[in-house]
Parts: C-alpha cells; sequence; structure tokens
C-alpha cells in the first residue's frame, strides 16, 4: 500500500454554480440538478430531492456539466457525501457545494475510491480542514490534498467485494425497518382512519384541554457526558448526564433546529433540553403512549414552525389542534400490534448495528 496526493491522480477537482447566479430558474422537468441533500449518507442518488434545470441553462454551466463515474464530494454543510455519478442521472449538473472529482479509469476503482473517501483517514482530514461556523466548508485545494491509500487493483476490487456485501445488508436491514415502520402507520389508519377529517366519529379536544406542554431546561456544558442518562434536544438524543429533569414516560416534541417537531417517546429517565418540549401532565387518562406516539407524528408538527430565522415551534399549535380520542379498548389493540412489531424490528436493528460495526471495523482496517 502507498499513499499519494488526490490532486496528482485527478484529472478534474471542480465544482459548479448556482444557476440564480447566472439568472437562471430551477424548472419542474429537465435536465437533473444534483444537490448535497440529493445524495444520502450512504452515497445513495436520491432521485426525489433532484432539482432541475433547462438545457440552455446546462450549457451555461458547462463546467459542472456531470460525467459518468465522477465522485462528488459535498465540501459544504454536511461534508463528506459520496456518490459516483451514474448513466441513469445522466444529463446532470451541480452546484458549488459538491466537489466533481475525475480520475482516470486506469488509476483507481471508482468504487473504491469512493470508500476511500467516506473513511476514517478522509474524515480526520477534512475535520482539521473545514472552516466556518454557520455554514461548514473546505476548499477544493483541501480535496486535493487528501492523502489517499492505495493498493495494487487486485486487491481493491478484493475490498470493494466485500464492503459491497455488507453495504447491501445494511441497505437491506434498513428496508425492513422502514417496510416494519409502514406496517405500523397502515395498521394506524386501518384501526382509526383519517385523523385529519375524523372520518370514525371520534370523540376530539383541543390539545390545552388534553395535556400541560413544557419546555426543557438548559444544561451547562460542564454536565454533558459520554454515558448516563440520555439528554434530548432538538433532533433526539444530544448527551448524556448524571442527573434527570423527567423520570416518567413521555412525549418530546423537538422544538429548535432543522429538526423541529419531530417526536420521542421515552419510557426511562432522561433530561430535556431547551430546545426541545414535552408532555409534562396529561389531563386525562384518554391515551396509550403508542397511540399518541403514531398521532403527533402523523400531525406533523414541522409544517408550524416559524422560519424567519432557525427553524422552530412554539407550544401554540400544540395547544389549538384537535387531537382524536378513540376508545381505550381500541388503542389498546394497536398497542399490542406495535409491541409485536417492535420485537421484530429489534431483532433486525441488532443485526444492522452489528453490520456497521463491521463496516467501521473494516474501513479502519483497509483504509487507517
Amino acid at each position: 500500500m502507498k499513499k499519494v496526493r488526490l490532486g496528482n491522480i485527478a484529472t478534474v477537482i471542480t465544482k459548479g454554480t448556482t444557476p440564480t447566479t447566472l439568472g437562471y430558474d430551477f424548472v419542474d422537468e429537465g435536465i437533473n440538478f444534483v444537490k448535497v441533500e440529493s445524495i444520502s449518507e450512504n452515497g445513495e442518488f436520491l432521485p426525489k430531492k433532484f432539482a432541475h434545470i433547462t438545457s440552455d441553462c446546462d450549457q451555461k454551466l458547462s463546467r459542472s456539466q456531470l460525467q459518468l463515474n465522477d465522485l462528488l464530494f459535498s465540501i459544504a454543510g454536511a461534508i463528506g457525501r459520496t456518490a459516483i455519478v451514474t448513466d441513469d442521472i445522466l444529463p446532470a449538473n451541480t452546484n458549488q457545494a459538491l466537489a466533481i472529482i475525475r480520475v482516470p479509469e486506469d488509476v483507481i476503482d471508482y468504487s473504491y475510491l469512493k470508500y476511500v473517501l467516506q473513511s476514517p483517514t478522509i474524515v480526520d482530514q477534512f475535520e482539521k480542514r473545514k472552516q466556518g461556523v454557520a455554514q461548514l466548508n473546505i476548499s477544493l485545494k483541501d480535496i486535493g490534498d487528501f492523502d489517499i491509500p492505495i493498493y495494487g487493483r487486485e486487491s481493491q476490487k478484493i475490498m470493494v467485494d466485500i464492503l459491497n456485501r455488507v453495504s447491501n445488508l445494511i441497505s437491506l436491514r434498513k428496508q425492513q425497518l422502514a417496510k416494519l415502520d409502514e406496517l405500523v402507520k397502515a395498521r394506524f389508519v386501518e384501526l382509526f382512519g383519517d385523523y385529519r377529517i375524523n372520518e370514525k366519529g371520534f370523540d376530539c379536544k383541543k390539545g390545552s384541554e388534553l395535556f400541560k406542554f413544557s419546555s426543557g431546561k438548559f444544561l451547562p456544558e460542564e454536565k454533558r457526558l459520554d454515558e448516563g442518562v440520555p439528554v434530548y434536544g432538538g433532533n433526539g438524543i444530544a448527551w448524556y448526564t448524571s442527573e434527570c429533569l423527567v423520570d416518567y414516560p413521555t412525549i418530546i416534541i423537538g422544538r429548535v433546529g432543522a429538526q423541529c417537531g419531530n417526536i420521542h417517546a421515552v419510557t426511562t429517565p432522561v433530561w430535556i433540553t431547551d430546545n426541545a418540549i414535552y408532555i409534562k401532565e396529561q389531563k386525562t387518562k384518554a391515551y396509550t403512549l403508542e397511540f399518541l406516539t403514531e398521532l403527533m407524528r402523523m400531525m406533523d408538527f414541522y409544517q408550524y414552525a416559524d422560519f424567519s430565522g432557525q427553524p422552530k415551534i412554539t407550544q401554540k399549535p400544540l395547544e389549538t389542534l384537535d387531537y382524536i380520542m378513540p376508545p381505550i379498548e381500541l388503542q389498546n389493540e394497536y398497542t399490542t400490534f406495535v409491541e409485536q412489531t417492535d420485537k421484530s424490528k429489534l431483532t433486525v436493528q441488532q443485526s444492522l448495528d452489528k453490520l456497521e460495526l463491521l463496516k467501521k471495523a473494516l474501513m479502519q482496517k483497509y483504509f487507517g
């Protein structure tokens, strides 16, 4: 194995331009325009998140027209997302948040390079180079300066084959979890109908009549630990600490951030920060935790967020919205179904965790 500077083997390292800077608007149909959010964390394209531009705009952005087997590497925001350009997304273009890396086919296996760019050795390198506060970024020069470990072509193919197999199994497990979640949602609709129109005619009350909501409390930095009691912030578990704020089952709603409105049900002691809202008290015994959790997820509180600055929601919409109140016997039937499904999810999740640990170990072994 030897290490080479990426800039010494790449023929092109460049980036695109936002069409609006040239006076063009995005269109409903046309040439695919790939953004950072168009690439998943594991390097798959998400066509539903492509934007589109006209052919005329594409020609004006000729420098960033994508070619087969180009490597895309995000250099702003979610740094490090990597994907290989495939025939099925072409013709396509991209903006300045994605670096385009073009390497001759006889120099390195493209899939091998993709895994290298996702590896701990590259993560360490861009973590040292990233700049910015509101929007983290690295430069094209930083990309060119990446030290890339290179093995012989046969070894590269063996590594790629092993990593592909593990990655495919990881993808399969995630699909299984998604299908189980869909099954739970389908059962909810089967039992309770469309909550938005209360098609089954259940009793209904305002949130303020049912719950007492409260914001969490700020947790000083010196109390933030790597293990202990989970600390929930605006996007789920942020840290751990040594004490709890809540020691009873409740539902936590993200208050601030890109995922505000997200729902987490907890049954063990937790700390909740001021970036989240939680149900401090249920004024009635109208709900099972499982039913209320899914109902709140379907109600999609994110749509009520204020986007004038950092996305955030207040307690007001939670209190003024109408909540259906099905008979507790029907909720118990749903809860039993959820509990059975959760057992299947736990088995799949345990398998997924082992596979992700295996992939992480292989990436460390191969690329350092």
